[in-house]
Order: structure tokens, then sequence, then C-alpha cells
């Protein structure tokens, strides 16, 4: 860190150089910048030693403390500063530097800072200005918002540490300060206006879909041409097929035939089995239906929106295009012209196989973002096909000291099975790095990023990075943007603007489809959740229920005649 004295700026006090000669040899322009120069640098020179400071009481190195015993004071000095969790570091870091740089341009000190310095930057953030430092009012001439009250506090709790770290008088215990916070929560509320959507089963569906988008579109293409190559359906009549119409048996499927013209009749069909897995419509049909089974419609895009007729009749061109002779309507094409015709099946990629896994995970075990980032194979366990997951620290216990278990369960055929998600992806993740993570490097995180070419980003010493909580938090609003459920991300100078949607959705989503309709009971959410406060809960819950439970449902009841 520099010092004053490290940057060069003239001594007032020294021999002033002849000024003339200067103005002849470099111009007025030129000593300007000088001076601009050097004031900008003794400017950024004390703010940054300003932002500079720690925000946890550190061991002092006093000179009557004995040499030799300096290295293990320095060492208690780096164990003081974990007692924050570096998530919480950040947030002081930032809070403390806008604050301290506020301080330098208004010419007061930050540290010790005096209470009425704090209530007016305080004041600064809460209420909106305009470019030339207006207030903006409303029409009834109340100050608008600036930031919201919540981020107020946050700037307020890193100015209070960096003073306590220093055994200094705390601004906010000042009653100043504490009666302008309470003013700024009560003229702007304290509730958040953005919370992310839960992501229940249904949204938590349509992510999967998102993910999976190539094998659905792959898997409606072949029953596509299975449906008009080997039935000889029309596009209208694909067009009109919901799954309420088709029923599996052991070895065949049986069809509500939609009628080919308005005025036909719909018929019963029953196709059974082939013996060519590829030439399989009853296989096409499973598969496609194990997708896609929340929608209506049997033939759909990856996001769920149904084809036209026109699109349909479209890929029945293209198939006509590859068969002389025959043409969509017109009858079964041959078993060998139409095998010729059919796609490859697509396989998952390594990224597909990872956000299957991280989806499922993170819903299943109501797990936070940092658990989700922090967890290493040694905290999984295979057991009969199903896996044990132990979260070791979280938000509410960052010392471990009660480690929470979960477990990822094989789940039925209408559900998405965690479980066989996690054990799709340690495979890959063993097939990638050659031997078991679990055996030969067990602190390897289980979610690490992925390049464009499916590679797995690996760190020095061949240990594999670890996905942040920010890349989680990205890709859950780029699936919800693909899935056709939120509007696309945007940046600003490189960051993110807010979002609705993000990775905590999938934990309040398990919380909030649990207690829909009481299919958990308070105590089984709590079990998985890991809350320790109730009235969390039973607030998810009166919100979950609120309109099946509308007290004023009673009033407007039919009367029983």
């Amino acid at each position: 860190m520099p010092s004053p004295s490290d940057t060069a700026v003239t001594d007032p006090t020294g021999p002033a150089p002849d000024l003339a000669e200067a103005l002849l040899t470099r111009g007025a322009q030129a000593l300007v910048d000088d001076l601009v120069e050097a004031e900008l640098a003794v400017a950024g020179t004390r703010t940054a030693m300003l932002a500079s400071v720690e925000f946890t009481p550190m061991p002092e190195l006093g000179e009557e403390l004995p040499v030799d015993l300096r290295p293990e004071l320095a060492l208690a000095r780096e164990l003081a500063r974990e007692s924050l969790a570096e998530a919480t570091r950040r947030g002081y870091t930032s809070g403390w530097k806008q604050f301290a740089t506020w301080c330098v341009e208004h010419g007061a000190s930050p540290l010790p800072a005096q209470p009425g310095i704090v209530a007016a930057y305080l004041a600064v953030l809460a209420v909106a200005v305009d470019e030339r430092g207006d207030v903006l009012r409303d029409e009834e001439g109340r100050p608008l918002r600036g930031k919201v009250p919540g981020t107020v506090a946050l700037r307020l709790q890193a100015i209070n540490k960096a003073h306590e770290a220093r055994g200094l008088p705390i601004p906010g215990k000042d009653p100043q300060v504490a009666a302008v916070l309470a003013g700024i929560r009560r003229t702007y509320g304290v509730r958040p206006e953005h919370q992310r959507v839960a992501i229940d089963l249904d949204r938590l569906r349509a992510l999967l879909d998102a993910v999976d988008a190539p094998q659905v579109a792959a898997l409606t293409a072949n029953a596509i041409r299975l449906l008009g190559g080997r039935l000889g359906w029309t596009a209208g009549q694909m067009a009109r097929l919901r799954w309420p119409d088709i029923r599996f048996g052991d070895d065949r499927v049986t069809l509500d035939a939609p009628a080919t013209t308005a005025r036909g009749q719909a018929t019963v069909i029953t196709v059974r089995r082939h013996r060519n897995p590829r030439l399989c419509l009853v296989t096409a049909l499973a598969e496609l239906h194990s997708r896609r089974r929340h929608n209506q419609e049997v033939i759909a895009d990856p996001s769920g929106r149904p084809y036209t007729r026109q699109g349909l009749h479209k890929a029945l061109l293209r198939l006509a295009a590859e068969v002389p002779g025959w043409r969509p309507g017109a009858g079964p094409v041959p078993d060998r012209q139409l095998l010729s015709c059919l796609p490859e099946p697509e396989q998952r990629t390594t990224k597909q196989l990872r956000d299957r896994a991280l989806l499922l995970t993170g819903w299943s075990c109501a797990l936070r973002r940092s658990n989700l980032t922090m967890l290493t194979w040694r905290d999984l366990t295979p057991e009969a096909g199903e896996w044990g997951l132990l979260v070791r620290r979280s938000k509410t216990d960052q010392t471990g000291a009660n480690p929470h278990r979960h477990w990822l369960p094989l789940a039925g055929d209408d559900m998405p099975c965690p479980a066989t998600a996690l054990t799709a992806w340690h495979q890959e993740v063993t097939r990638l790095l050659g031997h078991d993570p679990r055996v030969h490097r067990p602190d390897q995180p289980v979610f690490c990023p992925i390049d464009r070419h499916g590679n797995v980003r690996v760190a020095a010493g061949g240990k594999l990075t670890s996905l942040s909580g920010e890349a989680i938090n990205e890709l859950v609003q780029d699936l919800a943007y693909a899935a056709g459920l939120a509007v696309r991300p945007t940046r600003i100078r490189g960051q993110r603007v807010y979002h609705q949607w993000g990775a905590h959705g999938l934990r309040a989503g398990f919380i909030t489809e649990g207690l829909r309709d009481g299919k958990l009971t308070i105590e089984e959410v709590q079990q998985i959740s890991g809350h320790k406060c109730l009235e969390v809960l039973l607030g998810y819950r009166r919100e979950v229920n609120a309109r099946a439970n509308n007290p004023a449902r009673k009033l407007f009841k039919p009367r029983p005649s």
C-alpha cells in the first residue's frame, strides 16, 4: 500500500521554479496538467489508505513483544480475518470504499466519522437525486427513493464494523444516525420489492426441458417422422394430438387418432413395439412423454409451444423430399427407407449433465447457492442408487458445528430423478478426469465451470475450480429465458441487471411446492430446509395457500338450495 510520501508532489516550502522559464519551455496548459495530476495522485493515495481497513479487531504487534513471536501474531491476524465469511468481507469492503470516497470528496474524515456525517451519507443514499444533485420529489413533495433501505442498512453496517474493529465509537449507535435510519425505513418500507421467483415443480420441469432442448427437439422430430412415415398421419392430426389421447401398455401404445378431416370420425389404433428400437413408435412416444408429460400437446418445441399445422406440414415435406414417390398422408413409408431418414439419438453433453444434476440437487435439498458452490465429492455418499449429501457449513452455521444431512432420492416415473442425475454427472466427471473423484480427489468441487468446448476448468495443481454462486445465478436466469419463462438477462458495464429469477428460487421453490396444499408438513419442510425460525416457514405457507384459504371465499360460495 503506498504512503503519502510515495507520491511525487512538489514541496510548497521548497525553492519555486522560474515560472516564466517554465511557461516558455512547456506552456501554461502543461503546467496546469501537472498540478491537476499531482492533486489527483494525492487524493487517490488518500482514498486508497482510507479504503484499506479491517472489519475485525486485529491482534497488535507492539514493539514490546518478543521478535520471535511476530510471525505467530501475523498468523493470528490472518486467522482473525477469517472470522468473517468471504462474501461478508467483500460486502463490507465495497460499502466502506464508497463511504470513504464520499468523505474524501466532501472534505470529511471517514475514520473516525462524526455521527452527523454518517447521517448525511445515509440520507444521500436513500433519496434519489438528479445529475445536479437536486433531490427528486413526487407530486406530493415527498423525496423519491434511491437505494433500498436494506442496502442503506448494509452500508451503515460496514461503517460500524470499521469503527468497532479499532475500538472507536460506533456511529450506528448514535441517536442521530439511528433516527435517520428509522426514518428511511418508515418512509420507504423494508419489505423487498423484488423477490426471487419460487421455482416450483412445474417451473423446475420447464428449466430441465430447457437444459435438454437439443434432445427434446430430436425426440420431437423423430416422433413427427414416425407418425407420418409409419402411420401415414397428416399435419392436422398431429397438431390435434394430446397426451390424454395416448395410453401406454407393456409392449404397445393405444392412440385416439384424430379425424383426418373436419367431418371425419376419430379412430382408436394400437401400435405394437417394433423390433428395431429406432423404428419403434412406442419407444419414441414414451421417451417424449417422459420429458414433456406436463404439456397438453404432444408435438411442441423445447419451450412448450405447440407446433402449428404449417410447421408440421413443412416437416413432413422434408421427409417426402428424402423418400422418392411418397407424399404426406399417402400411407406408410417402407421401414428400410424410413430408417435412413431418422436422426441419430442425441446424447447429453457434459454441460447438460452438470446442469441437470445442479438443478435437481439444489431443488430437492433446498440448498442455497453457497452450499452448491462449497459442495465437494467428500460430502457425497452413494447408497442403493441414491446419494447422501452432507452440508458441512451454511449461512446459519458458518462454523460447521451442526452439519446437515440430506438424501437425493430415486424418483418415480412421473418425476425428474435427482439421484439418477447426480449419478450421471459423477460418471461423466470420472470419465473426464480418468479417475473417481470420490476416491482419488475427494476435495474436488462437485460442480465446476465448463467451457464452450465441453472441457472442465482445472486450476493449479490439477484441482477443479468451483462454480461460483454468481455463475449458478446466471445459469438459472439463462435457462428461465430459454424456457420462455422470463425476459432476456441484460448487462450494464459488465454487470447483470437485477433479475427476478435466480439460484435462491430453487430453495424457495422446494419450500413452496412442499407447503402447497399440505403436501408436506411444516416439520418435514424444516427438516430439509434447515430453517431455525418456524415463523419464516409459516409465512411461506400463508403466502402459498393464501388464495385457497381466503376467508372471503366462504361468503361467496353458492348457497345450498
